[in-house]
């Protein structure tokens, strides 16, 4: 019961960041002025992620990775964390630890896991 409130707080959290990130980057792609309050709360509440990922991720066609990249690794870690915390009898996220990063999920295996 425990595990699932901590599961359900940690997905608010991680989901709520994860889309402010992604709104940066839509805010970004599409050349909105963050002058406006949404734009200053965006850029606020990200500036801490993302001004030093820019220093490593340069942009991609004109596209803001150092927004993108950390949004998809914050919902593989998300994944990770529903795997580990649902204990589940089989775990097939160890053996398809690569896949699930490259963002393909679990493999048949896991599907028929998770059906039976």
């Amino acid at each position: 019961m425990l595990s699932q409130a901590g599961l359900f707080l940690f997905d608010a959290l991680i989901s709520f960041f994860t889309f402010v990130l992604l709104l940066r980057f839509f805010l970004q792609a599409f050349r909105v002025s963050f002058r406006n309050q949404i734009g200053a709360f965006v850029v606020q509440l990200t500036n801490w992620l993302v001004v030093p990922l820019r220093k490593i991720l340069p942009g991609f066609f004109g596209f803001d990775l150092a927004s993108l990249v950390p949004a998809y690794l914050l919902q593989v870690l998300l994944l990770l964390a529903v795997f580990s915390l649902r204990g589940q009898q089989r775990p097939c996220w160890r053996d398809t630890l690569i896949e699930l990063i490259l963002w393909q999920g679990c493999s048949q295996r896991c599907a028929s896991a998770f059906i039976s």
